[in-house]
């Protein structure tokens, strides 16, 4: 099943833990099962964790549309970078909150990426004045 919700399921799933048979990695396979996820989401998408660097994109060889072999509009390119998925979801009324972690060196000025470059301070201005709520927390 590769429905967006199969595959939330199957990536937050710790039924099968610890492991009862060999698990096999297959290239590129978690990452475009996110995007999708995060792609057809319409309720919320909540992202917790070290970093999100939001000029990445998780797609990197063939495109993936919401519909098909369609893009939704002119900037849709199928491979949209993760800062440009959040918004595009927030803007669509879908609920978009990330929890980051607050690294102490990223104050501002030439350090904004801080030491442990996790850019958690680019990523919250990047995503100021939208739809997408960015919380910075300390451990």
């Amino acid at each position: 099943d590769d429905s967006p919700k199969s595959a939330i399921s199957k990536l937050l799933s710790f039924s099968d833990f610890p492991p009862t048979k060999p698990w096999i990695y297959k290239r590129k396979n978690c990452w475009e099962k996110m995007y999708k996820a995060m792609l057809r989401a319409k309720h919320f998408i909540y992202i917790t964790g070290w970093s999100v660097d939001t000029s990445i994109s998780l797609i990197r060889e063939k495109p993936i549309f919401r519909e098909g072999n369609k893009p939704q509009d002119d900037e849709d390119n199928g491979m949209l970078t993760i800062g440009e998925l959040l918004k595009r979801k927030a803007n669509e009324g879908v609920r978009v909150c990330l929890l980051l972690w607050n690294e102490a060196t990223s104050v501002g000025g030439s350090a904004k990426e801080g030491m442990m470059s996790t850019h958690d301070e680019i990523t919250k201005n990047y995503f100021k004045n939208t739809g997408v709520a960015v919380t910075l927390a300390y451990r």
